[in-house]
């Protein structure tokens, strides 16, 4: 019989959590579903062993760190043990030990999953709904912290997921493989995931969970300051790759000028040796792509890219003779950046799906 494993990562719990343990196995009994428990100790200040002692008394499997690693090694942790110890593994699925996660919308996502292999299953909380109800309001940290994520993976990645933080997860056997490797260890691991998920063209679904916070999520070991860092310095590499391709390009083509090189003929030559830099980090670094076609795509794009880019300089300096053409070139480059971007994510690039 295929089994399913529900692992919850846990630093310095309360008694709450052996309560809402017990609420766990008697609704996954009462549902007949084939769901064992994995929880982590990340690493708990020594006073809490009495608790995961009683844990591992309820017949679940504890499984410690000696200092505390962060959730995104205590997640990598459990899955390497799962996928050692589970003979008929089907799916996996992840929740939080503060009571966040109710055990309906567990059992809800994994029947997502099970029905959805080789699909990632995302937890979606309604803010807004939430918020409209006056009580129980979201925590600033956490609305601003989604809102600003949700934002940054539709513009950079093309995703528009609603929930880009929830904790609540479902995945098939083939994914947990390709999620050990995933980077990071603390709670942009979760980010990375996402990231990587649609790289390795896997499929998204989000399914609708209640929102629950707890005394104002007091007990989160989310850093709002130190996790945000960690997280958005993930898309850093965008930006740096686009700058450094774009310094090389425009000093290329003032070079040339100065040697009195067409315009057209000095914007050729240097976006020729500029993409050369560009493709390869790309490719290699930013959309994680091996797709064979995606160098001749690539190329293709480049070879409109120089006539649109040196014909529309050559046009402005025309009309605005007065102008820079070094300037003209900026603006007119800066314009093609954004659309390229889209371009070389969607089209160039392009993951196909699992």
């Amino acid at each position: 019989m295929e089994e399913n494993v529900l692992v919850i990562p846990s630093l310095n719990p309360n008694e709450n959590f052996l309560d809402l343990l017990d609420n766990f196995k008697s609704k996954i009994a009462e549902n007949n579903i084939k769901l064992s428990i994995v929880v982590v100790n990340d690493g708990s200040l020594k006073k809490f062993d009495a608790i995961f002692e009683k844990i591992k008394e309820k017949n679940i499997v504890v499984l410690k760190h000696a200092v505390n690693l962060g959730k995104g090694r205590a997640l990598k942790t459990a899955f390497n043990y799962i996928l050692n110890e589970t003979k008929n593994l089907k799916s996996v699925v992840t929740a939080d030990s503060d009571g966040q996660h109710l055990i309906e919308d567990i059992i809800y996502c994994l029947e997502n999953s099970n029905k959805n292999l080789d699909t990632l299953i995302l937890g979606k909380r309604d803010f807004d709904k939430n918020l409209k109800s006056g009580k129980d309001k979201i925590p600033f940290k956490s609305k601003f912290g989604n809102k600003m994520t949700r934002w940054i993976f539709n513009y950079l990645l093309g995703l528009d997921i609603n929930d880009t933080q929830t904790g609540l997860r479902a995945f098939s056997k083939n994914q947990v493989k390709d999620f050990l490797e995933v980077k990071g260890e603390r709670f942009e691991y979760e980010t990375n995931m996402l990231i990587d998920n649609k790289n390795l063209g896997y499929k998204f679904k989000e399914v609708p969970i209640h929102t629950v916070y707890i005394k104002n999520n007091e007990s989160s070991h989310f850093n709002p300051i130190r996790d945000s860092i960690a997280i958005y310095s993930l898309f850093f590499k965008y930006i740096i790759v686009a700058i450094l391709s774009f310094a090389i390009d425009i000093s290329l083509f003032g070079i040339f000028r100065i040697f009195k090189f067409t315009i057209l003929n000095a914007t050729i030559i240097a976006r020729v040796l500029s993409s050369i830099l560009n493709y390869t980090l790309n490719r290699n670094k930013v959309f994680k792509s091996f797709n064979k076609k995606s160098l001749l795509k690539y190329y293709i794009l480049v070879i409109i890219q120089m006539f649109v880019s040196g014909y529309s300089v050559k046009f402005l300096h025309k009309v605005i003779i007065n102008e820079n053409v070094i300037f003209l070139k900026i603006i007119i480059d800066l314009i093609i950046f954004v659309v390229n971007y889209y371009i070389q994510r969607e089209w160039v690039f392009e993951r196909r799906e699992k």
